[in-house]
């Protein structure tokens, strides 16, 4: 008896893994499909093309749709097998089998079926329990061309669709989190940087535009044009953040026009647990009030300088503690001391400077006007006398500033 079921396997190739060895060992005359000496030639190539491949199949084949699968199939069947190996299909998962006979049922009809995870009720574990699969179900035919069987590929896609709806779970967490910030936020997924939260204050800066589900480059196409795209493709690529200060940003209001704003903004890379670059976090801040009101005082301070400059007389400021700020032009040109040096006391007389710091301090003190004849030394090497006047510059406290 071992010698002939082994002559009757001859058929099978080597390949064919664990559950070639079972299906040789397995008594098929208990079948409806009786011994495999009878088997049609069409279901002998099918079965060597399902045992060869690499991905998860199986083969139902006759009325009674008797089962058959590969080595990758085994994990999918968990505790069923090795007991699924020659039952009828409908017997092995009944949870399952309204979902699973109607894709059956068309595929014997000669229409194939194809679904993207598909969600099943398995009970694989001692529990019953919904996992998902992608599957494509073909028919396969006897040798008179006649759709004897189903041909089954499945993928088990559970794990990403559990961890899809974990990150959905996540993302709406941090949706709420973000929305009640009062900074603009956004998480941009993918390489091509679609929106996936746009908070409220981004939107504002942003007219209100529909963002989300869009990538960048056709939401703000002017942030294509400021090289935004160039920066978030170079943070996905690297993974290395992008941290800029007082960014200038110009953004298209509701009504068309373009406006200009300066930004703090950091691009954070997002990475799946398994570190893979999936996204990125940004934040900014709106930083330009405080640069409108640095360039306004520049620009105040450049003016003020021009007119003292114009001025023919020597002027200067000092701290209380009579560390010198500023000199105009007329005191470089003076004392012919290189622009930007601020160590006044360099060019008054030696004999002078005690005189001159007992007199700074009291007025300090009491805040009365500061006068003094001292000398000071000319850019040709000699000292002159000259007649020096300061004011108190007080806070809005009282305290002498400057």
């Amino acid at each position: 008896m071992p010698e002939s079921r082994s002559t009757t396997f001859d058929f099978l190739l080597p390949a064919g893994g664990e559950m070639g060895r079972r299906i040789r060992e397995f008594d098929w005359t208990q079948t409806p499909l009786g011994p495999p000496d009878g088997w049609p030639a069409a279901l002998k190539t099918a079965l060597n093309m399902m045992l060869c491949a690499r991905f998860p199949m199986f083969l139902a084949w006759g009325d009674a749709l008797i089962y058959f699968y590969n080595d990758a199939f085994i994990d999918i069947l968990a505790v069923r097998h090795p007991d699924a190996l020659g039952r009828r299909f409908s017997e092995l998962a009944p949870e399952a089998w309204d979902t699973v006979s109607v894709l059956v049922g068309q595929t014997l009809a000669g229409q194939p079926a194809f679904h993207k995870d598909l969600p099943f009720r398995l009970r694989r574990k001692g529990y019953e329990e919904t996992a998902w699969f992608t599957v494509s179900y073909s028919p396969v035919c006897d040798d008179q061309h006649r759709i004897a069987g189903v041909l089954g590929i499945c993928v088990e896609t559970t794990q990403r669709i559990q961890e899809d709806k974990e990150r959905q779970t996540e993302l709406t967490w941090l949706r709420d989190m973000f929305e009640q910030a009062p900074v603009p936020i956004i998480v941009l997924m993918g390489p091509d940087h679609r929106y996936e939260i746009s908070n409220a204050a981004n939107q504002e800066l942003l007219g209100n535009r529909p963002v989300v589900g869009l990538p960048v480059r056709h939401a703000l196409p002017e942030a294509e044009e400021q090289g935004f795209t160039a920066i978030l493709d170079e943070v996905y690529r690297t993974g290395r953040p992008f941290i800029a200060r007082d960014m200038p940003i110009h953004y298209r209001r509701p009504d068309g026009t373009l406006a200009l704003a300066y930004m703090n903004v950091i691009y954070q890379p997002i990475r799946s647990r398994d570190g893979e670059i999936i996204g990125i976090f940004g934040i900014a801040g709106d930083t330009t009030q405080a640069v409108t009101a640095t360039r306004g005082l520049k620009a105040g301070e450049q003016r003020l300088r021009t007119l003292v400059d114009a001025v023919p007389q020597m002027v200067w400021s000092a701290a209380p503690d009579g560390t010198n700020r500023f000199f105009n032009k007329q005191w470089y040109d003076f004392t012919g001391l290189p622009e930007g040096s601020l160590n006044g006391w360099e060019a008054v007389h030696p004999d002078d400077r005690a005189a001159n710091t007992v007199h700074w301090k009291r007025c300090v003190a009491t805040g009365e006007p500061y006068e003094v004849k001292n000398r000071l030394r000319h850019r040709s090497g000699e000292y002159r006398w000259t007649l020096v006047r300061a004011l108190p510059v007080r806070d809005e406290d009282g305290r002498i500033v400057e």
